[in-house]
C-alpha cells in the first residue's frame, strides 16, 4: 500500500486469531431531515470468513432514527439489506443509533462497478431517497476504500477525483459555478463525459488532473462576478455539454456495435 493512501484507512491484525481488519478512518456523512447519517466501511477477514460492512452511527434531534433496512439500486437492480441495530443512546439534545449494514464482498464490488447507483433508507421516518450527488459520492467513497485497502490502481477516476468523506466534493467546478447547481443536467452530462470518455485514456486523465488543479479558484471568482458567470454559462459551458453529449452517444454506439460483432 502506497503512502498516499495510508491516511484513508487503518489496518489492524490480530495474530492470535489470524484476523485482519481494515476500516476507513473517516465516515461518509450525509443527512436528510431530521437524521444525520454516518457510514464507515469496515473489512474483516479471518480463517472462517471474509466480509465488508457499513458501521453506522446515526443521529436525530426528534426521536431515535430506528432504521429498518436500506435498498441499493445498482444498474436498476434492487438489493434490500437489513439494518442490524447494536446500540441506542441519547443526551439532552439528540438520540443516537448504532448498527451494521452487511454488504459482503460481492455486493461491495457491484457498488464500485455499477454505472447507475441510487439508494434508499427506510425506517420510522418512512422512505428516504437521496440525491444523485450523495449517491455519486457514496460510490466514490466505496471505490476509494477499495483503492486504499486492496488495489491502489483499480478505480482511476476515484484517484483523479478524490472524494471528500463529508460529501462536499465532486469536481466540475467551473460548470457547477456557471449552472448554479451540482445536480444541473448540464453538469451531470459533463461528469459522465469525464468518466466515460476522458478518464479511460492517459491524455484524458492528464487533462482531468490539471483541470482539478486550476479550476477551483476560477470557479470561486466566477461566483463573485455573476455577469461574467452568465457569459461563461451560455458561451462556454452549455455548448461544451452539447458536444460532450454527442461524444458520449458516439462512444456508446461504438461500444454496442463492437459488442454485437463479437
Amino acid at each position: 500500500m502506497t503512502n498516499q493512501f495510508k491516511k484513508y484507512v487503518k489496518i489492524e491484525f490480530d495474530e492470535f486469531i489470524n484476523s485482519r481488519k481494515i476500516y476507513a478512518i473517516n465516515p461518509f456523512q450525509f443527512s436528510k431531515h431530521p437524521i444525520k447519517f454516518n457510514y464507515r466501511l469496515v473489512y474483516i477477514k479471518n480463517k472462517n470468513a471474509e466480509t465488508i460492512a457499513f458501521g453506522c452511527h446515526d443521529e436525530s434531534r426528534d426521536d431515535f432514527p430506528d432504521t429498518d433496512y436500506i435498498i441499493l439500486n445498482l444498474d436498476q437492480e434492487n438489493t434490500k439489506i437489513e439494518y442490524k441495530h447494536s446500540e441506542f443512546d441519547h443526551d439532552e439534545n439528540s438520540r443516537y443509533e448504532s448498527g451494521t449494514i452487511t454488504l459482503g464482498m460481492s455486493l461491495f464490488e457491484k457498488i464500485c462497478e455499477c454505472k447507475e447507483f441510487k439508494f434508499r433508507v427506510s425506517g420510522k421516518y418512512g422512505d428516504m431517497d437521496f440525491s444523485d450527488k450523495i449517491a455519486y459520492d457514496l460510490q466514490k467513497y466505496c471505490q476509494q476504500f477499495y483503492n486504499n485497502a486492496f488495489d491502489p490502481n483499480k478505480y482511476q477516476k476515484s484517484i483523479a477525483e478524490e472524494v471528500n468523506s463529508q460529501s462536499t466534493s465532486g469536481g466540475c467546478f467551473i460548470a457547477t459555478a456557471a449552472m448554479g447547481s451540482y445536480d444541473d443536467p448540464v453538469v451531470m452530462t459533463l461528469r459522465r463525459f469525464r468518466d466515460l470518455v476522458l478518464l479511460p485514456s492517459a491524455v484524458g486523465k492528464h487533462f482531468v488532473y490539471n483541470y482539478y488543479r486550476i479550476s477551483p479558484p476560477i470557479a470561486t471568482w466566477l461566483k463573485n462576478h455573476q455577469n461574467i458567470c452568465k457569459l461563461v454559462k451560455y458561451s462556454f459551458v452549455i455548448p461544451i455539454s452539447w458536444a460532450a453529449n454527442i461524444l458520449i452517444r458516439a462512444k456508446n454506439l461504438f461500444v454496442n456495435n463492437a459488442a454485437g460483432t463479437e
